[in-house]
């Protein structure tokens, strides 16, 4: 089993575990953030959702649409956020 088949199948437990609502709370949680301008917890939950099987493409798609409801700036601090967030867990970047 690749890492691929393994991260599927662990996810598709997770899901049945504990449901879909709860697997995606996390991009919600991350797009409310980000409007209310909340850096302290954003940064927070931006690791949680990394922990918690959100990928990087997942997270860059919230922040794309942020800039659309919450404005450009909103979006561009939160991706630099995301950056540095993930240069500490070594994640690869969102570019």
């Amino acid at each position: 089993m690749d890492e691929k088949e393994r991260y599927d199948a662990g996810m598709q437990v997770r899901r049945a575990v504990l449901g879909d609502a709860h697997v995606d709370r996390s991009l919600i949680t991350i797009a409310m953030l980000i409007g209310m301008n909340r850096e302290g917890e954003l940064k927070l939950h931006l690791r949680a959702a990394r922990n918690n099987g959100v990928t990087r493409d997942e997270i860059k798609e919230v922040l794309m649409q942020s800039a659309i409801y919450c404005g450009i700036p909103a979006a561009n601090a939160t991706f630099h956020l995301a950056e540095s967030v993930w240069d500490e867990l070594g994640v690869e970047s969102l570019a």
